[in-house]
């Protein structure tokens, strides 16, 4: 059982160690211009057809 639990503690403290490590390391940066002016075409008439203000016929609730 002392093996056992020393074993555990060693490969806790090493997945510790991995972690800190591995939120120290920077972010990736990622080139997303490709991609950015079509999602931002698409959020701007996204965000305009929001602002259209809704038109009701009438005999329609």
């Amino acid at each position: 059982m002392i093996k056992t639990n020393q074993a555990f503690k060693v490969s806790l403290s090493q997945d510790i160690e991995y972690l800190d490590k591995a939120m120290k390391r920077p972010l990736v940066d990622v080139d997303y211009s490709d991609f950015e002016e079509k999602i931002i075409r698409k959020e701007a008439a996204r965000l305009r057809d929001r602002e259209k203000p809704v038109q009701v016929e009438a005999g329609q609730p």
